[in-house]
């Protein structure tokens, strides 16, 4: 399928979302739920808000996928932060790792995305916010396999100077559903992001692996002043792997 001389677009999954006021844009991830035989992607498609005329924007500085569902966006460049890959081969796997890097790319010029710093940890199914001076990063897991190891930390790292992430605070703890397994890290991945002027909000989630493991819990953050998120309410159903959107 296509659509604005992208090819199969549609069927592009593990991606990430950006926007500023004009566009969207949507980078990284793999052409079919098997990853492990369809290679994954490093393209970042673009389109006006104005008449969704979808058209290829550049390429991400490595193959990514395992992405959170939204990034973080300044008014001028979108931010892609973690995921995992392989190598720009052909895999054995590309859920076999995890990496730091954060990319950049121009929202108002064509081209490709630059390394410009790295997380604190190395980790991929997290997800973002914005605030209008820096970009957050919250949750996911560092590798995969193991399958029993969640990021609980939230990251920050400035629009304004290309450089690392610090730790900024955490997620509300997530007690495994055994506690008497101690391999399992408290935290939890697939999760939902969203940004106020004022705020940042990590929504749903993995606890675990497992599918019983799906929570409906909404959580915020404050951006002014570190620290660690509240629980502030609760969704209408438990979900994960689903987007978020602000006005």
């Amino acid at each position: 399928m296509q659509r604005g001389g992208i090819s199969n677009f549609y069927y592009y999954s593990d991606t990430q979302g950006n926007h500023n006021t004009e566009k969207g844009f949507v980078a990284g991830g793999n052409t079919t739920y098997n990853a492990d035989t369809i290679p994954a992607m490093k393209i970042i498609v673009s389109w006006p808000f104005a008449n969704e005329a979808f058209s290829a924007h550049g390429n991400l500085d490595k193959i990514r996928l395992n992405l959170g569902d939204v990034g973080s966006s300044s008014s001028s460049h979108g931010y892609v932060p973690g995921g995992g890959t392989a190598s720009d081969l052909a895999p054995p796997s590309p859920y076999t790792y995890a990496f730091t890097e954060i990319a950049k790319f121009s929202f108002v010029n064509d081209g490709n995305s630059t390394d410009v710093g790295d997380l604190t940890n190395a980790r991929a199914k997290m997800t973002s916010a914005s605030s209008s001076t820096n970009g957050y990063t919250m949750g996911g897991r560092p590798q995969y396999p193991p399958f029993t190891i969640f990021r609980n930390d939230i990251d920050r790292f400035p629009f304004a100077t290309d450089t690392n992430a610090v730790d900024y605070g955490d997620l509300v703890p997530s007690p495994p559903s055994d506690p008497s397994n101690a391999a399992i890290t408290a935290g939890r991945h697939g999760m939902a992001g969203s940004s106020s002027a004022t705020h940042g909000y990590a929504i749903g989630g993995y606890t675990e692996l497992s599918g019983s493991t799906v929570i409906d819990q909404i959580q915020k953050f404050q951006f002014t002043s570190s620290g660690s998120a509240t629980d502030v309410g609760n969704l209408a159903l438990a979900g994960a792997l689903q987007s978020g959107a602000q006005g």
